[in-house]
């Protein structure tokens, strides 16, 4: 299940709309009254659920996003034939791809060896999402950049079942 939401949307605003379907919005900041989905994109939030469920990248599926020359883009999951053809593309998106393969493949070792333990680390580009063993998410790598990559727009996440509190004993 997922929702598509403007990244101006209260996350207190969207897990209401999450509740009839039994699912949350995943993640619980302690600021979920002011918290956009944007804000949250940009600085990759969790909560003090984020262990059970996830920090914000774990629930982004794909992204729409202006690029700096005004055109706009959806970051998503790309097979590597499909990643080939976008680098190839012409423009800003093109040459994106191109970057992004230039520091996988001349950094990827470095990236697996100083990011393989970090499990607390929310804020940055998300490199590691270069060499993970699946096929790669261009939005996550987006996700935490606090704006400095690209705004959003139209965020597509992805939502989990509400969080059931503890039986009582």
């Amino acid at each position: 299940m997922w929702a598509r939401v403007q990244p101006g949307v209260v996350q207190d605003e969207l897990t209401p709309t999450c509740a009839p379907s039994d699912c949350s919005s995943a993640r619980d900041t302690s600021t979920s009254n002011r918290a956009t989905i944007g804000g949250m994109l940009g600085n990759n939030s969790g909560g003090s659920h984020s262990i059970a469920y996830g920090l914000t990248i774990e629930h982004v599926i794909e992204l729409t996003a202006l690029l700096a020359d005004g055109s706009r883009v959806v970051f998503g999951e790309v097979t590597p034939e499909a990643f080939r053809a976008k680098q190839r593309a012409s423009g800003l998106e093109g040459q994106i791809y191109r970057e992004v393969a230039r520091i996988r493949d001349q950094h990827g070792a470095l990236i697996r060896g100083a990011l393989s333990e970090a499990l607390a680390r929310v804020c940055g580009y998300n490199l590691d999402e270069l060499v993970k063993d699946r096929p790669l998410n261009m939005a996550r790598l987006v996700v935490g950049s606090e704006g400095r990559s690209s705004p959003s727009s139209k965020p597509r996440c992805a939502s989990c079942r509400a969080p059931r509190p503890p039986p009582s004993t």
